[in-house]
């Protein structure tokens, strides 16, 4: 529903109870305030498209909501966005001052303009079309054969993909892309549209720099050193099979790997590119199930330094981790690579962005490369990777590498309160009996382009063609 998360303010909540077939919206306001009423604040209610806004929907004044009382409103929706063929749209519905000072005469003049105003809010998620019908059939790699299919629309064909096994590390290629790998399905050559992206290592892992609730002594929690007395930290995956070549629809080859820690878990890793050059990475985790849970499920590529900046569609403008996400507005947000980490006084964790859409990370002239969940991932750009940050004591002992980490992780856990508290809610952390089935796909963003157009355009390795809400 709409309510307003407990992570943010709760003077009001905003449920979204329904669209009739007049493109009329029903909302009820509910004011939890105990003693005044909502004419103080204002609603704003936007339609937002695809992260951005599209236009203001007029709302009628004054709202008249009492002490611990609840009313109903109704907003005119524009035909459009009642069901839109593709896009993801919701109503941001947004409370804030009328005034300067708040109904106490407190002066809020002194503070930022976000949280002078802004008092409280709601996203409600609007139907969206099914594309079964608009969108290319998508065929999922196989171990064997072909299926058949067609391009995306308007590409020429390439020459059929190449993919080559020996000597325990492989080599594929396709429109344009080519990766080589280590034998643990690790890129050690990561070329995307024939703009060439490692400067580094790349690390497949299951560990980050640990937070201080990650490391708490106490309670039920101490994932950590859970973790530690376990042996599954990084640097303990093993190759446990031979690198497996394969082909698939319109010319797709993969390499699948298989690699863990034995008698504890396995994971199933396999790189993919299409005739198109689009690179899709799937992860899959099993494990036993009396495992502790694990930090996060995914790959650190060190790139070129000079892709130092990001943007992406989900929440933000903040980091953001599965139970640290309510307070934030799911929209497109920008940052920098240096902005993005946290000098905390114990170097730690930082910078990550969960339930993203997409996410670019570009140089100063808009080029680089795009990630698109399938349906959805977390990742994050930094200017560390989590074993670096993890050996510093202090942040003015961290041994900065010189490249851009991006990191996308197929899961990644929560936060927690454990240095105080309680630890992660079992639904937000990464279990190996609960694997993650989303897949991530990785394209070119040339100088210009539009990180959201390109995202949202077909693919033949894409097995969703929208993000749903």
């Amino acid at each position: 529903d709409g309510e307003t998360d407990d992570e943010g303010t709760d003077d009001e909540g905003t449920d979204d109870e329904g669209t009739d077939d007049e493109g009329t919206v029903r909302l009820v306001i509910e004011n939890r305030r105990d003693h005044t009423d909502l004419t103080d604040l204002r609603l704003t209610v936007e339609l937002v498209v695809d992260g951005s806004v599209r236009e203001t929907i007029p709302v009628a004044e004054p709202i008249v909501v009492g002490p611990r009382s609840t009313a109903e409103i109704a907003l005119k929706l524009p035909a459009t966005s009642l069901r839109p063929e593709g896009g993801e749209r919701a109503l941001r519905c947004s409370w804030r001052a009328a005034r300067a000072d708040g109904p106490s005469g407190v002066d809020w003049r002194g503070v930022g303009a976000l949280h002078r105003r802004l008092v409280a809010w709601d996203e409600l998620p609007l139907p969206v079309a099914d594309l079964a019908s608009s969108s290319p059939r998508i065929h999922p790699l196989s171990s064997g054969g072909r299926a058949g299919g067609g391009l995306r629309p308007g590409s020429a064909r390439p020459a059929a993909g190449q993919v080559e096994v020996a000597g325990g590390t492989a080599q594929l290629g396709n429109g344009g892309s080519r990766l080589a790998l280590d034998d643990r399905g690790q890129p050690t050559e990561l070329v995307i549209g024939g703009r060439s992206l490692l400067a580094g290592s790349a690390r497949l892992g299951t560990w980050r720099a640990p937070t201080d609730n990650d490391q708490a002594t106490f309670g039920d929690s101490r994932v950590a050193t859970r973790l530690e007395r376990a042996g599954l930290v990084d640097g303990a995956l093993e190759p446990l099979a031979p690198l497996e070549a394969t082909t698939g629809a319109d010319d797709a080859v993969a390499v699948t790997s298989l690699v863990g820690i034995p008698g504890a878990f396995r994971i199933l890793c396999r790189w993919s590119i299409d005739s198109t050059g689009d690179v899709a990475l799937d992860l899959q985790l099993t494990g036993e199930l009396e495992l502790p849970p694990l930090l996060r499920l995914g790959f650190e590529l060190d790139l070129y330094e000079v892709l130092a900046r990001l943007e992406w569609f989900g929440p933000g403008p903040g980091e953001s981790y599965p139970d640290r996400v309510g307070g934030l507005f799911v929209g497109r947000h920008r940052a920098t690579v240096a902005d993005s980490f946290f000098p905390y006084t114990r170097p730690q964790e930082t910078g990550n962005h969960t339930d993203l859409r997409w996410l670019a990370v570009t140089d100063d002239d808009g080029a680089g490369v795009l990630a698109v969940g399938d349906p959805r991932f977390d990742g994050a750009a930094l200017p560390i990777g989590a074993a670096l940050l993890a050996e510093a004591a202090h942040p003015h002992e961290i041994a900065w590498p010189g490249v851009t980490v991006l990191r996308l992780d197929a899961a990644h856990s929560g936060l927690g309160t454990a240095s105080c508290g309680p630890g992660v809610a079992e639904r937000h952390q990464v279990h190996a009996r609960a694997a993650p089935g989303n897949r991530i796909v990785l394209r070119a963003l040339d100088e210009g382009a539009d990180p959201a157009e390109l995202a949202g355009r077909p693919s033949l390795l894409r097995r969703h063609q929208r993000w749903g809400y």
